[in-house]
C-alpha cells in the first residue's frame, strides 16, 4: 500500500485503514540526496503511526517476520494504552 487505502464495510459498520506499514522502501528522486528523503519517510511513518493508533478501536499488525522494530512498535502502543488507561485490542 502507498499511502493509506480506506474502505467501509457496510454490513459491519466498520471503517478499515491500510497503510504502507513501518520501514517501508524510500524513493531518491531526481535531486534529492543525502538523508533528507530518509527523515521525511520517518516522520510521515511516525504521524499516520500515531493517527492510526489513536482512532482505531482494533489494530492488525501484518507482518513476515516479528522484528525488533515492529515489537518495539508493539511495546510503544502498549504503553501508551496502559498509560491512557485504554483498552484496544492489537493482533500481530
Amino acid at each position: 500500500t502507498k499511502g493509506l487505502s480506506f474502505y467501509w464495510a457496510e454490513k459491519e459498520r466498520m471503517l478499515i485503514v491500510d497503510s504502507a506499514g513501518v520501514q517501508a522502501t524510500v524513493s531518491h528522486r531526481h535531486g534529492e540526496s543525502g538523508v533528507q528523503p530518509i527523515v521525511d519517510a520517518q516522520t510521515t511513518e511516525s504521524i499516520l503511526f500515531e493517527m492510526i493508533s489513536r482512532l482505531a478501536h482494533y489494530m492488525i499488525f501484518v507482518v513476515n517476520d516479528l522484528t525488533w522494530y515492529e515489537q518495539k512498535y508493539v511495546v510503544m502502543l502498549q504503553q501508551k494504552y496502559m498509560q491512557n488507561r485504554e483498552s484496544k485490542e492489537l493482533i500481530v
